[in-house]
């Protein structure tokens, strides 16, 4: 007999939550960074929104740094078991760009270095020290 209280996704079997609002799914967002995202720097209010962009849409966290910059600190998706998972950097999408473009023009950089590289190519990727 099957739980009435968890419903079964047909196609992988896990359990999906509760289908939220876009203002709970908002909320979700800000108590997640909350929760596992502090970051050195950027002081609150924290704050959350969401924005479409090719039919998806993204929620995303951000506050100001201690310089009074906007910074975009956290951006999550609504997986196929409705609950919130972030997006890795790399795949945030373009309306980032004009939203936090410092933010965003340091993910996407061609040289995120900058002036202060290393001057040894390995000093980029360390080597890792751990024994076997």
């Amino acid at each position: 007999m099957i739980n009435a209280g968890i419903r079964l996704n047909a196609v992988n079997a896990e359990p999906m939550g509760p289908e939220l609002s876009q203002t709970e799914y908002v909320q979700q967002a800000l108590e997640q960074f909350r929760a596992f995202s502090p970051i050195p720097g950027v002081v609150g209010p924290y704050l959350a929104d969401s924005l479409v962009w090719k039919h998806i849409r993204y929620y995303y966290v951000y506050a100001r740094d201690t310089g009074g910059a906007r910074r975009l600190l956290e951006v999550f998706v609504v997986n196929q078991q409705r609950q919130l998972e972030p997006v890795l950097a790399f795949q945030y999408p373009t309306p980032f760009r004009t939203l936090f473009p410092n933010d965003y023009a340091l993910l996407h950089s061609d040289d995120p270095w900058g002036d202060t590289a290393p001057a040894n190519p390995q000093d980029k990727y360390p080597q890792s020290t751990a024994t076997q």
